[in-house]
C-alpha cells in the first residue's frame, strides 16, 4: 500500500491532517494537545486516529502539533512541553480538578495520576513553573481546602534543632512526597538554609546530610 493510501483509504494526507486539527479543536485540546487525551476522546470512525496520521505523515505527535499550528514546543525532558499562558492556566485547572476528584493530598499521589489521565508529567509542570507549591495554592484558592503543610517552621524552632535533626526531617518530607524543591516542603525558608548550611540547593543539602549524619 502506498503512503497516500495507508491508514484511511480515500483520504489524502492533507485531508487527514485537517480532520485531526478540527477534532483537536472540537475537543478543546488546542491549547493543550495531549496525545493521551486525544486518543481517549476522539470520535472513532469520524475523526482519524493519532497513529493513522503519524504513520501517514511519518512524523511524531510533537512535530504534527507544531505543523498544525498548536503551541507545543519540545524542551529537554521527554515529557516536558512549554505551554502558552492560557494553556498553563488550563492545565493547572485540570490538575487541581483531578486532584479533587481523586482526593489527592500529596505530591506523590498527584504524580501517579497526572501522566496517565492528563498526558502531562510533573517534569512538564515544573518546566512551566507549576510546582507543588503553586498547585496547592491554586487548589486552596479554588476549593477552600489546605493540602499538606502551609507554614515554615519558625526560626526559633529551627535554631533549637541540630543540623542532623533539621535535615533528617527535611528529607523525610521531600522523599515521602518526591519533591525536589526546598520551598515545596514548607519546612524552612531558603534564606535560613543559606545562612545555616551555606546553600539552599537540595542536592547540596543532601551531600551535607550524608557527611554529618555519620
Amino acid at each position: 500500500m502506498t503512503k497516500k493510501n495507508r491508514g484511511r483509504p480515500g483520504k489524502t494526507t492533507e485531508e487527514l491532517k485537517e480532520d485531526l486539527k478540527k477534532e483537536i479543536i472540537r475537543l478543546g485540546l488546542d491549547s493543550f494537545p495531549s496525545l493521551v487525551e486525544y486518543r481517549k476522546r476522539y470520535i472513532r470512525g469520524k475523526a482519524p486516529s493519532a497513529s493513522t496520521v503519524m504513520i501517514r505523515t511519518g512524523k511524531n505527535w510533537e512535530a504534527l502539533m507544531i505543523e498544525l499550528g498548536f503551541e507545543y514546543n519540545q524542551v529537554k525532558s521527554k515529557y516536558a512541553v512549554m505551554y502558552s499562558e492560557s494553556g498553563r492556566k488550563e492545565i493547572l485547572n485540570k490538575v487541581i480538578s483531578l486532584m479533587k476528584k481523586e482526593n489527592c493530598k500529596t505530591s506523590k499521589e498527584m504524580r501517579k495520576i497526572i501522566l496517565p489521565q492528563l498526558g502531562v508529567s510533573y517534569t512538564a509542570l515544573i518546566k512551566n513553573k507549576l510546582d507543588w507549591r503553586t498547585i496547592t495554592t491554586a487548589y486552596e484558592k479554588k476549593y477552600g481546602e489546605k493540602i499538606g503543610r502551609k507554614n515554615y517552621l519558625s526560626k526559633s524552632k529551627l535554631d533549637s534543632l541540630t543540623a542532623v535533626e533539621i535535615l533528617t526531617e527535611l528529607f523525610e518530607i521531600l522523599d515521602k512526597n518526591e519533591l525536589t524543591n526546598l520551598e515545596d516542603a514548607w519546612y524552612m525558608k531558603k534564606s535560613y538554609a543559606e545562612k545555616r548550611f551555606g546553600t539552599a540547593d537540595v542536592e547540596d543539602l543532601r551531600k551535607i546530610y550524608e557527611i554529618i549524619k555519620k
